[in-house]
């Protein structure tokens, strides 16, 4: 790692009249699926905070966040830049120098004083070099389950447990109620479609099942295809799509799929014609697939719901670990690294699993489960 340094102009009425100093800077980068508990954090390790987001309807579920502040009586900026897990650890391990994805550091803040910050739509993104290089990283999947591997992440941590379910699209047929391995590998292994008779035992059930969900960067892929047994590295079949007017429009796209959970909790939200729709989410997406008007479909005939003793004491296995990783740390930023490790244990986020609760555990994705 190393410590970010710059020297920043202090302006009043357009003149120069400040100070230079030396300026931590942080960048953060992974799976979405944490990302609300992260910025709690950061608002809470930070002071005197200002910030700016871009990319979602608020700062705590934003692509992109700039954070201004002092931390251990330093100043400090934090950027976030949720680009998916296997993507996060790809940008830790290999740590190149990322272009147009986080915020340039001179983003003007001073309007966002809140936790609410300031929404800029139209941000200026850093250019590549040595301060684009991303310290932290989070993600859904251990670094064995992708193909980012040859650079060891030098702390790996698990800082809570990702419950995930799939889910059906809105006015889908009754009798859709359950998915197994078996029905997920043949549904998503061939051209992401199959028969309804599959998964309600019917052979009157003619009518067709889509796939939709994630592409290869996302942990919650992952994390699906290893738990059914298709394989982190499986090809999956998968339909993306647009809702208008409530009613869905897919687009068959192969082994490709959407970005974040936010798309496929969208068109889960509308009705059909063509038959039904399956996809597959994290916890951070459930309530707006919910209120889209998706309907939650139980897993090797579990249905988790909102009982979570289900997944710490073994009965309900579609889960993995959210972790926080880096490679070498130094100074301010490995203390920081340290404190928001802490504070993610003691609160992981809305809908994630204290570690500390946990009955049960597993060495990898999709592994046995076994009792602690």
């Amino acid at each position: 790692m190393k410590l970010k340094t710059s020297l920043l102009a202090l302006a009043a009425t357009g003149a120069f009249v400040g100070t230079s100093y030396s300026q931590t800077v942080i960048d953060i980068t992974g799976s979405t699926a944490g990302r609300s508990a992260v910025h709690s954090q950061i608002l809470a390790l930070l002071s005197g905070e200002t910030l700016a987001w871009n990319g979602g309807s608020n700062a705590a579920g934003a692509t992109r966040v700039i954070y201004k502040g002092t931390y251990l009586g330093n100043p400090v900026i934090v950027r976030t830049f949720w680009s998916g897990s296997a993507a996060g650890v790809r940008d830790i391990s290999n740590a190149p120098q990322l272009a147009a994805s986080y915020f340039d550091k001179t983003t003007d803040t001073s309007a966002g004083t809140t936790a609410a910050g300031v929404n800029i739509t139209s941000p200026t993104l850093a250019a590549a070099s040595a301060e684009t290089v991303s310290e932290i990283g989070f993600s859904d999947v251990f670094q064995s389950s992708t193909a980012f591997t040859t650079n060891s992440l030098v702390q790996e941590d698990a800082v809570g447990v990702i419950p995930f379910k799939f889910f059906k699209n809105e006015g889908a047929s009754a009798g859709l109620t359950n998915m197994t391995p078996g029905a997920f590998r043949f549904l998503y292994g061939s051209l992401g479609e199959a028969p309804l008779s599959l998964f309600t035992g019917n052979a009157a059930n003619t009518s067709l099942v889509f796939a939709t969900g994630r592409d290869e960067f996302s942990g919650t892929r992952i994390t699906t295809a290893a738990e059914t047994g298709a394989g982190v590295f499986a090809a999956l079949n998968q339909y993306t799509g647009t809702v208008t007017g409530n009613v869905a429009t897919l687009t068959y796209v192969a082994n490709g799929g959407f970005s974040s959970g936010s798309g496929v909790s969208t068109l889960l939200g509308g009705t059909y014609a063509g038959g039904d729709i399956v996809g597959y989410l994290g916890a951070s997406d459930w309530a707006t697939a919910v209120t889209n008007g998706a309907v939650e479909m139980s897993f090797n005939g579990v249905t988790l719901g909102s009982n979570s003793d289900l997944i710490r004491n073994g009965a309900y296995t579609f889960w993995g670990y959210l972790h926080q990783s880096s490679m070498t740390l130094t100074g301010d930023t490995a203390t920081f690294y340290d404190d928001l490790k802490t504070n993610l244990l003691a609160a992981p986020g809305t809908g994630l699993i204290l570690l500390s609760t946990m009955n049960v555990e597993r060495a990898a994705d999709g592994s046995p489960i076994s009792p602690l």
